[in-house]
């Protein structure tokens, strides 16, 4: 699962694969450890039956984004019924200001 790379028009194919490897952020990562927490949390995902969206963000969605490192953000709280488009579940900061 984690193995593959989607490549797109953000990195090129020699960064994903290799560069990235030689930054110094990539050493500080634990890869190891943090694929195990991911992998936790999807077993403890239940996919039996059909978990709604609610519930989809808080058990796995934002729990994956924590062991990603990403600890501030905002979720939108105020849901209209009416299904408006182009409106974010959530949004992430790189701080907190």
């Amino acid at each position: 699962m984690f193995d593959t790379v989607q490549f797109g028009s953000l990195f090129t194919h020699g960064y994903l694969t290799s560069a990235i490897k030689e930054a110094p952020e990539y050493s500080e990562v634990d890869i190891t450890g943090m694929k195990s927490e991911i992998l936790k949390i999807f077993a403890s995902f239940p996919t039996d039956g059909a978990p709604g969206e609610a519930r989809t963000e808080d058990d796995l969605i934002w729990k994956i984004l924590a062991v990603l490192g990403w600890e501030h953000s905002m979720r939108q709280v105020n849901m209209d019924q009416k299904g408006r488009k182009n409106v974010p579940d959530g949004i992430l900061f790189l701080d907190a200001e």
